[in-house]
């Protein structure tokens, strides 16, 4: 009996089972990691208040343009490629590390020029420069991680991620205790990163045995040419999603960037936790395709559903309860009728978001990565330019129709973008 309860708990024995148990543990791993950062961002919204909470918020996405940089869809496309085969783990983690460090001195040296430059960021430079320190050791241990994805041994991955999350909390919480800053939030959590990276290092050396490995540089160009179309993919989802509130700081009032930060930054937590069983299914999709376009296909379309009721009682739950939601996490000045309307109008976009993911990671698996790429460009030029019109004239609500708009028509592109592809590929299965 207890050599079968730790079968069934460790060891993944058929489809079902593999998808069920992967997507609970990165769904636990992901939830735990995303509790703690909201509780730490929960803190300064309450006890730090709207003029601290504005430029914690501030900070982390600004920066979050400059972590696309530094990881370049690096971490990302080794998944990828290792879910095809395993056997080149070593080459990837030298070579890919190798990039990630310049890439990284490459992003320092950027802002450190922007904060002599460009007044608001040198406002903000020493919060700045600590989160992007933060940043990049948080990106190497993302790169890690996904180690064990790739093998589908998720339970180390989940492990891991709690634990890193959880030192990032306590070390957030003691130096709060003796200075309520959000200074000293961004020191510790740089702290709380290398002692994670140490920590790290030392579990997976437990689980693998990465053989010595050379730099290629062959290897690393054509890594580098993969990920082009990707990391564009990113900086166009950036601006289409987190720039907005880079745009309400440049256009409104500092008190319309936390007022539409609270319900933005509660939902994006919702968003990740759709994101996580797309994580969890990708690994059987990229190898449904190598079996047939009917059994990929399958799949997708039962990815589908079960994204598409899990979404839509999300939304109707955030719709119903959004005064209550907001009235139990923050203080009052985060209820008026305006925050309250823009948490209502951001939770449809949890429905089109959900279906991105799945349609999204579709067209990844059969590596149709420039089609992502095109819809990403179309949608950002046409998010910002509606963005740059309507916020400076009108209230905040508009910021969050656009947002609506261009997940909607992001979805729908995916998705006939996706059915294209696989009716193409069935038909080339055929003629062979």
């Amino acid at each position: 009996m207890p050599k079968k309860i730790k079968n069934f708990l460790f060891q993944n024995t058929s489809f079902k089972q593999t998808v069920a148990k992967n997507s609970f543990r990165l769904l636990v791993s992901e939830f735990v990691a995303r509790l703690f950062t909201f509780l730490i961002g929960l803190w300064i919204a309450r006890e730090l208040w709207k003029s601290e909470f504005w430029v914690y918020n501030y900070v982390i996405t600004f920066i979050t343009f400059f972590v696309l940089i530094i990881d370049f869809w690096l971490t990302n496309l080794s998944f990828r490629e290792l879910s095809k085969n395993s056997k080149n783990a070593s080459k990837y983690l030298t070579n890919v590390s190798f990039i990630k460090w310049i890439l990284s001195v490459i992003t320092l040296i950027i802002i450190l020029v922007l904060s002599r430059y460009n007044d608001n960021v040198n406002s903000y430079s020493t919060l700045i420069i600590l989160y992007l320190l933060y940043s990049i050791v948080a990106s190497f241990l993302e790169f890690f991680r996904i180690f064990f994805r790739s093998e589908e041994k998720m339970e180390h991955e989940a492990s891991l991620k709690i634990w890193n999350n959880l030192i990032l909390f306590i070390c957030t919480i003691i130096f709060l205790y003796f200075d309520q800053s959000v200074k000293s939030v961004f020191y510790w959590y740089l702290v709380s990163s290398i002692i994670n990276l140490i920590t790290s290092l030392i579990y997976i050396k437990k689980f693998f045995h990465f053989e010595k490995s050379r730099l290629d540089i062959a290897f690393m160009k054509n890594i580098l040419r993969m990920s082009i179309p990707f990391f564009l993919w990113w900086v166009f989802a950036y601006f289409y999603s987190d720039v907005i509130i880079v745009l309400i700081e440049k256009f409104k009032w500092e008190s319309d960037v936390w007022l539409f930060s609270a319900p933005y930054k509660l939902l994006s937590y919702v968003y990740i936790l759709f994101n996580v069983f797309s994580m969890a299914m990708f690994t059987k999709l990229v190898a449904s395709t190598k079996d047939s376009m009917d059994r990929f296909s399958h799949l997708i379309k039962k990815f589908a559903y079960y994204h598409l009721l899990l979404s839509v009682v999300c939304c109707i739950w955030f719709i119903v309860l959004a005064k209550f939601i907001l009235n139990l996490l923050y203080w009052a000045e985060f209820t008026d009728a305006n925050t309250i309307n823009i948490m209502k109008i951001l939770s449809i976009i949890l429905i089109f978001k959900s279906l991105s993911y799945v349609f999204g990671n579709a067209l990844t698996a059969m590596s149709k990565e420039y089609t992502r790429l095109y819809v990403q460009v179309f949608i950002a030029i046409i998010n910002v330019s509606c963005a740059l019109y309507l916020i400076p004239k009108y209230w905040i609500n508009w910021a969050a129709y656009s947002l609506i708009i261009a997940e909607c028509c992001i979805m729908i592109w995916y998705w006939l973008s996706t059915k294209y592809h696989i009716k193409w590929l069935k038909k080339l299965e055929k003629s062979k």
